[in-house]
């Protein structure tokens, strides 16, 4: 779980993982969804970091099951995604990860209409 970290032993630049991004968010499905998807096979490390969602919600884009994405993306993409961009953009230094976090924002955006 280094992504943005300087150092290897030392804590990422924002926190990365969903449940330290909201507390709304409900843990106990979503570490069920990741326990229960074989896109998370091998994921030994912070399962629920924003990478390892976003993996996961496009696996199940690929299931072309309306419903069920629009409910995992109601309750996980729309709620913490958002919020992670925020902090990566008041956080960088370099316009690359300030434009990934407007990026990604205006992706949610859309999706969500």
């Amino acid at each position: 779980a280094r992504l943005f970290s300087y150092v290897r032993e030392e804590e990422p630049l924002i926190p990365i993982q969903l449940s330290q991004l909201n507390a709304n968010i409900d843990q106990v499905r979503l570490m069920d969804e990741i326990a229960h998807s074989t896109s998370m096979l091998g994921v030994d490390e912070a399962e629920d970091a924003v990478p390892n969602i976003l993996d996961l919600f496009s696996s199940y884009i690929e299931m072309e099951d309306e419903t069920y994405i629009e409910s995992f993306f109601d309750s996980f993409i729309a709620n913490g995604i958002p919020v992670f961009c925020e902090q990566l953009y008041k956080a960088a230094n370099l316009n690359f990860y300030k434009e990934i976090a407007k990026g990604l924002n205006e992706l949610v955006f859309l999706l969500k209409e």
